[in-house]
């Protein structure tokens, strides 16, 4: 028996499909049957006494003492007058512990680290700076939804039957198998879903948009509105791909690309460096390696401190 689906079964947390599961495995096994009978006509009383009002020492316990219990005993063989109402009555105690136990994972990263998660179901999770991650311990068994803040890359396994959903800054984003990135950062004033392969479904209530590769979906959060439109520029994911990419591009266009990729400030002390334009690939490790190959290509010289850029140089007539 799959005990946190049992616990989730006796709560009512199981969706309506889970839901007959459930009940169509418990038909076809009569000692789970029976033993789920009699954990269900002690659960309510044990939860109104003391299920809400568990500690963090008493869950341990529950958990640490009952779960070792289960682990000796097999529930198929045994006849539920073998294990008595004791044994029912620490199940429940262990089901209760469980659906109270923190049940949530969360990966933070800070403004200068990035993170590689690996999810149960096989997807990858690339968290860029100053970004969270969370989802649910049981993330893959019954659902694959997480929670994001900041921005990520996406590499997603393919599970027909369990969409995998990033649910961020008040829009969810749904997919089977795909890679995408996904800006949400509270500053901005936009959710931005920018597609590599595959497709997502990109919604906001009763709003949606499916965005395909080559494509950015875009929620206002001023006025509301969801919409898609050609991916603008060529590095909206040049922090996961660690390469930029310049077309005859105005260095106005490569300032705010450099600031929004590496958090930092730029400032200029000759207005003639923006009637420079570039066409160049970067490969690049950090900011240094991107400033260094700018410097030869348009002759200017830079100082960092701290956060702060500062560009010289007589620009481009």
């Amino acid at each position: 028996m799959n005990w946190r689906i049992l616990a989730k079964f006796l709560s009512k947390e199981l969706p309506a499909e889970g839901h007959k599961k459930m009940e169509a495995s418990l038909r076809k096994n009569p000692s789970e049957k029976r033993l789920t009978k009699e954990i269900m006509q002690w659960w309510p009383q044990h939860i109104s006494k003391n299920g809400l009002h568990l500690s963090d020492e008493e869950k341990r316990h529950a958990w640490d003492e009952i779960h070792s219990a289960i682990g000796e005993t097999s529930v198929s063989p045994v006849p539920l007058k073998a294990w008595g109402f004791g044994i029912a009555a620490s199940l429940s105690l262990l089901l209760i512990a469980y659906l109270l136990w923190p049940s949530n994972q969360k990966v933070t990263t800070t403004v200068a680290q990035k993170s590689e998660i690996g999810l149960s179901d096989g997807s990858t999770v690339f968290l860029n700076h100053s970004s969270s991650l969370k989802y649910k311990k049981s993330f893959g068994e019954d659902s694959r939804v997480v929670q994001l803040r900041g921005e990520a890359f996406f590499e997603v396994k393919k599970n027909p039957g369990l969409p995998f959903v990033v649910n961020t800054g008040g829009t969810s984003v749904s997919v089977l198998g795909t890679s995408f990135n996904i800006l949400s950062r509270e500053k901005l004033n936009t959710v931005e879903v920018t597609v590599v392969t595959g497709k997502v479904l990109f919604s906001k209530g009763s709003e949606e948009e499916t965005i395909f590769p080559g494509e950015t979906g875009i929620y206002n959060r001023t006025d509301g509105s969801l919409y898609k439109v050609p991916q603008e520029g060529l590095n909206s994911t040049a922090w996961h791909s660690g390469k930029l990419v310049f077309k005859s591009a105005a260095f106005s266009e490569i300032e705010k690309t450099l600031e929004n990729l590496f958090n930092v400030d730029i400032r200029v002390n000759d207005q003639a460096i923006y009637k420079c334009s570039v066409t160049s690939v970067i490969h690049f490790d950090g900011l240094q390696d991107v400033l260094e190959v700018l410097q030869l290509t348009m002759g200017f010289e830079y100082e960092t401190d701290m956060d702060n850029i500062q560009i010289s140089g007589d620009g481009c007539n």
